[in-house]
């Protein structure tokens, strides 16, 4: 999902940063419906014939709308600290 969001960020002219990530999402949200984003990409997985993955669900509509699709929610709980180690390995925000 953050590839999407990115692009829509640069295609903005925004700069990419997490706080970005957040506006631009809840905008494409509050514009398009709750399951624009997953609609999308979801379009574009089916037309990749080695299946897909979407990831990083935020809202309770899109893990709805992925369970509607016939998609498998698997939800990955980490503590904070073993993020904290997961995004600075990554050199991430």
């Amino acid at each position: 999902m953050s590839g999407f969001i990115t692009e829509e960020i640069v295609r903005r002219g925004l700069v990419v940063n997490r706080d970005s990530m957040i506006t631009v999402a809840n905008d494409l949200r509050a514009t398009f419906g709750i399951t624009y984003i997953i609609d999308t990409l979801y379009a574009c997985a089916r037309e990749d014939a080695d299946g897909a993955i979407i990831e990083s669900l935020r809202a309770v509509g899109e893990v709805r709308r992925i369970k509607e699709l016939g998609g498998l929610v698997i939800g990955v709980e980490a503590d904070r600290w073993m993020r904290y180690c997961r995004v600075c390995r990554r050199r991430s925000e």
